[in-house]
């Protein structure tokens, strides 16, 4: 009874557990509105690109029609996040900066603690409005904030509202955030012309009455470089947790396979238990008890064990919720906000009685067969079959999960082996902030080129450079254009991406050139145009490599102001494809590299890309704990009003960017890994409890002459054969959920044959392992004892 008990339960919780943990973080972060007033009319609206794709920034012009002319919408909200060092009396620090129009209030709902919301009157003014948190942080909670100075961006900017604890917008989670407004002139180079558009949907408005009044509306602004507007309009939920809804959904399908899975164990257990208490239910049916009672009888039994299971199952959920809480909230949008609510714990227990319910079907099924009479050999026979059912479901189940954890494993492994373009052994990444993002152009000039010098004058740098967004820092800058070829017919879709580098780009990043040459130091300010190109580029627009050096290229730039790019750029070299964070394990964009020296220090494009966030790239054979240091001095003297955002290894980097796929396989590998446990747990129980009710036949075989090997290969046989019609239902479930899988599949495929033959190998095995012990049970019958005790 207590082995049974302890089994029974562990079963159960086990799948319930991990079921109720999952739950808890689909309900808090897909399902749970945000912590503001009306978030259920919250709406982000954004307009397909060239290619189809929901494109999140909307232009001025835009955001101003709608802002003027919707009438659908209370208010229609822009804002621009970017980093923002500050400076206080207390600390320096970058902090989470959102620039954003004067009607927050009415989007957010809600009120400063201390102060208010700018208005319109204070555009244009240096105001802010400051977060809970960098009150305490920065501020050290002073109750006088109001009317205090700080440096915000390099300039003198006055607090006049702190946030209560716990707000934050548009983010999910509070940080050190400060808030001021949006210079919608488009002159401030951190703006870089476009915004992020969150409207408030007026209570008598709902989804399909706004979308229809937007597209409307679009239809009739004029047509923007060949591309006419198509409206999207998205709850705002849905932007913060991005990609989150399926891998979430499908790690919540993975946990309901391993309840399923306990819960034909615990039917298992129950219905072995109902063979060894026939006396006990013989003896209840001759005293008088009814079918009803009977079945109250198994149902109580059931619901308890169901009940106790979900017990350890809460404190199991309560545990893991914690952990992924604690260790994934600052990586993942909403992950801070998980705990177990009221309606969490009552899914816990809805679920528990359920399984209780679907675990007392078995045994119930054979007392009602037990109290018609029916013969013990045929009540053997389907008791059997029911068991053995049970089995070849949970195999299957099992088979699922197994499957889904290899697929994702062989993933794992092709996206550590895609090629990145470069070397990233011995590469020291640096994104910086400039605490003034209104200096003037030429100090920005200056100051990268006294960054690079110094950098690359220190002991045992080999080289040093910038780009604006090196591969796999954090924080990505794109500038996409489109693009005008000799020979080609001219097409809005030509498009490429165009990224600026200092000239030491490819001897730091360790690319080697494929055609063509480097960038040279020749090529500079006052100089022809030139232009690297990627492989991306040359597949789709061009095929020889040989015809394609020196050739043309033409932008089509939308900003009229960019005199550089409305001239042609002349091909001088082909590079590999450079694989950056965006871009891991997606199709790399085509992509143009150009020296940022050929563009003037008064340019608008130099002025955005490199006034925001610089990025550097160091290749240097000295240890981490020796040069970070040596960078931080050197940075110091080259360059002091430079904030550093992170200093990290190429290498570290990398790793953090796999980490999401990481934490999938381990946690489809270890709900795997204990689902193997509980079938194979399973299995032994059926094969142990078949050798009992199979004595007689064993003793009646070995009497006639069987062989102990042929007893052993009947036990045998027995598992092998549920073994085998659990994987043939399983390869049956696996194709409705292989568009599922597909998703998250790189280098591999859901028929992938090393995987799927892995697998059933390794199912059989442990099938064959679960049977050695009943199957040394039944060849150590004695044939004379066997048939006395019948």
């Amino acid at each position: 009874m207590p082995g049974y008990l302890t089994v029974a339960i562990l079963s159960l919780a086990l799948g319930l557990g991990a079921t109720t943990a999952m739950l808890a973080v689909v309900d808090s972060v897909l399902l749970r509105p945000l912590d503001l007033p009306n978030t259920d009319r919250l709406e982000s609206i954004q307009f397909l690109d060239s290619k189809g794709v929901p494109a999140p920034f909307v232009d001025r012009e835009t955001f101003d029609s709608l802002r003027r002319d919707t009438k659908s919408f209370l208010a229609v909200n822009a804002y621009v996040s970017l980093p923002a060092p500050v400076k206080t009396a207390v600390a320096s620090k970058v902090v989470v900066g959102i620039s954003t129009t004067s009607n927050i209030a009415d989007v957010s709902g809600v009120k400063p603690r201390l102060g208010r919301w700018f208005s319109d009157r204070d555009t244009g003014g240096s105001v802010a409005v400051i977060s809970s948190r960098m009150w305490n942080d920065l501020f050290a909670s002073d109750p006088a904030i109001l009317g205090q100075l700080f440096e915000l961006n390099g300039k003198p900017t006055t607090v006049i509202g702190v946030m209560p604890a716990g707000f934050s917008y548009p983010f999910s989670a509070e940080e050190e955030e400060v808030y001021f407004p949006v210079d919608m002139t488009g002159k401030n180079s951190t703006s870089s012309g476009s915004v992020l558009v969150v409207a408030m949907r007026k209570p008598s408005i709902n989804e399909s009455q706004a979308f229809e009044e937007l597209r409307s509306l679009t239809s009739r602004m004029p047509v923007s470089d060949g591309i006419k507007k198509v409206p999207v309009l998205r709850p705002f939920l849905s932007t913060i947790t991005g990609d989150e809804k399926t891998p979430l959904l499908a790690l919540l399908t993975a946990c309901s396979l391993l309840l399923l899975i306990g819960c034909a164990n615990t039917a298992n257990l129950q219905i072995a238990r109902s063979m060894a208490r026939r006396n006990e239910i013989s003896l209840r049916v001759a005293l008088g008890a009814g079918r009803e009672r009977i079945l109250a009888l198994i149902l109580t039994e059931s619901l308890t064990v169901s009940l106790l299971g979900a017990a350890v199952a809460l404190t199991v959920a309560l545990v893991a919720a914690s952990y992924i809480r604690n260790v994934y909230s600052k990586q993942y949008p909403r992950f801070g906000e998980i705990y177990i609510h009221s309606s969490i714990f009552a899914a816990c227990a809805a679920l528990a009685i359920i399984a209780g319910l679907l675990a007392a079907a078995g045994p119930a099924i054979h007392a009602m067969r037990h109290m018609r009479g029916v013969s013990s050999r045929a009540r053997v026979t389907r008791r059997s079959h029911l068991a053995n059912a049970l089995v070849v479901a949970e195999l299957a189940l099992t088979f699922i999960l197994l499957i889904s954890a290899g697929l994702l494993l062989r993933t794992f492994r092709s996206l550590e082996q895609v090629p990145l373009g470069f070397d990233p052994r011995e590469l020291t990444l640096l994104t910086l902030m400039p605490s003034d993002s209104t200096q003037q152009p030429a100090v920005s000039a200056a100051d990268y080129s006294s960054i690079l010098s110094a950098l690359e004058a220190m002991p045992g740098v080999q080289a040093a450079t910038t780009e604006t967004s090196v591969p796999f820092s954090d924080f990505s800058l794109r500038m996409n254009t489109s693009i005008s070829l000799p020979g080609r017919t001219a097409s809005t879709l030509d498009t490429a991406d165009i990224s600026l580098i200092s000239q030491n780009y490819l001897k730091t990043m360790g690319i080697k050139i494929e055609a063509g040459r480097n960038l040279q130091m020749s090529d500079g300010a006052g100089s022809a145009l030139v232009c690297l190109v990627n492989d991306a580029f040359k597949r789709r627009y061009w095929y020889d490599s040989t015809s394609m050096i020196g050739a043309p290229l033409k932008f089509i730039s939308r900003n009229p102001s960019e005199r550089l790019l409305q001239q042609s750029a002349r091909i001088v070299g082909i590079i590999p494809d450079i694989m950056g964070n965006q871009e891991i394990g997606k199709a790399i964009e085509p992509k143009v590299y150009i020296d940022y020296r050929q563009f003037p220090a008064t340019s608008g494009m130099a002025t955005f890309f490199f006034g925001i966030a610089p990025q550097f790239a160091v290749r240097s054979t000295l240890p981490q704990g020796t040069l970070v240091p040596e960078l931080r001095s050197a940075l110091k003297r080259a360059a002091p009003k430079m904030a550093e955002l992170r200093i990290i290894q190429a290498r570290v980097a990398i790793d953090e960017t796999l980490k999401t796929r990481q934490l999938s396989v381990q946690l489809t590998g270890t709900l795997g890994v204990i689902a193997l446990v509980l079938a194979t747990l399973g299995l032994y129980g059926v094969l142990s409890y078949s050798v009992i009710l199979r004595t007689r036949e064993i003793g009646v075989r070995m009497a006639v002459g069987a062989i102990r090997i042929h007893t052993i290969g009947l036990i045998l046989f027995q598992a092998l054969s549920m073994c085998a019609f659990g994987l043939l239902v399983g390869v049956l479930a696996l194709w409705p959920i292989a568009r599922l899988l597909r998703a998250f599949l790189l280098g591999t495929s859901v028929s992938d044959p090393l995987t799927l033959a892995s697998i059933a190998l390794l199912l059989l095995c442990i099938s064959a392992l679960a049977a050695a012990g009943p199957a040394t049970r039944a060849a150590s019958i004695e044939p004379t004892e066997a048939l006395r005790a019948e």
